[in-house]
């Protein structure tokens, strides 16, 4: 049996679907403007700097998939992506009974290029999140609901000098009826084998709907007007501003009309607020240091609790 997980909030079949729902790092403050189209060279640079994040899991008898999007944010191999989506990059059979086998997946139709581990993912994310199962999933809000992976080795041959990048609005003002553009790799209707083979990159022009704070006042989460794009699969994908990553797709919106469903993402600046407050560092100085003991202490600070809640919920898929 080959069941499939994407990322963001959605249905299960035959195949499960559940849809939980950058050179050199910059900074950048952006003022959006009410509508701008998206230039062939601003597109080029979205696609190549957007990736799919793709894990396959033997369990038991059957073999489990999940597939979402996340955007490289440094030329390191930096990407940033949903907590829901990168969770199962810990699974790596030694802190864990199950071994996934997860890769970074680029161009379209996506093909395997990278293999990646867990940089940092928020400990209140993780324990907000340990008891719940999939089905639960389906109501998240998208708090704390992110994560950083760095690109560890290549699958063939050698890694880049470079890889391409977005820069981080960390400084951006959000406000209603700014344009956007929102991009990933949804999976929508796809079959197990389809996923694997034939899964392409996709974007689409948006606008932000209303803007949310969660608790400060802030604008943490945006909603956006209904696009192609909107679909199982694009979690962690990049929702861009003038070449600059504004938010990340995190969950499903409410309004589903012909030209697509709406979405709701989580804003960068959102994201270095939490980083900040767990850590007393930015959410760049995350990766502004030694990757592989960073990403050791992140895994060291990981319950047995915490191992056992993913492996569960890749159990009870059905």
């Amino acid at each position: 049996m080959k069941n499939l997980l994407l990322g963001i909030i959605g249905s299960c079949a035959v195949v499960c679907i559940t849809w939980y729902p950058a050179t050199a790092s910059a900074v950048i403050s952006v003022q959006n403007e009410s509508s701008r189209a998206v230039s062939v060279a601003d597109e080029k640079k979205i696609q190549d700097a957007t990736v799919n994040l793709y894990c396959r899991t033997k369990v038991g008898n059957k073999e489990v998939s999940s597939t979402g999007s996340g955007v490289l944010i440094d030329s390191r191999g930096i990407i940033l992506t949903n907590a829901h989506v990168a969770q199962y990059f810990l699974l790596n059979g030694k802190d864990s009974k199950l071994t996934a086998n997860c890769s970074v997946r680029t161009g379209s139709p996506a093909k395997t290029s990278y293999k990646a581990e867990v940089l940092y993912m928020p400990k209140s994310w993780l324990t907000e999140n340990a008891s719940k199962s999939t089905k639960e999933f389906s109501k998240s809000t998208g708090e704390n609901d992110f994560a950083i992976l760095y690109i560890s080795d290549a699958e063939k041959g050698e890694l880049p000098e470079q890889f391409p990048t977005l820069a981080l609005g960390i400084l951006v003002q959000l406000k209603k009826d700014d344009a956007a553009t929102v991009a990933g790799y949804p999976a929508g209707s796809l079959k197990f084998n389809d996923v694997r083979n034939k899964l392409k990159f996709l974007s689409a022009s948006t606008t932000i709907t209303t803007t949310q704070s969660f608790q400060s006042g802030t604008v943490d989460l945006i909603s956006l007007s209904p696009s192609k794009v909107a679909s199982a699969g694009v979690s962690g994908g990049p929702v861009v501003s003038s070449s600059t990553v504004i938010g990340l797709a995190t969950t499903m919106g409410t309004s589903k009309k012909k030209e697509g469903a709406s979405l709701r993402a989580i804003t960068v600046p959102y994201i270095d607020r939490v980083v900040r407050a767990e850590t007393g560092l930015s959410l760049m100085s995350i990766y502004s240091t030694d990757l592989s003991n960073r990403a050791a202490t992140t895994r060291a600070g990981l319950s047995a609790k915490m191992f056992t809640a993913i492996e569960k919920r890749l159990r009870a898929t059905r």
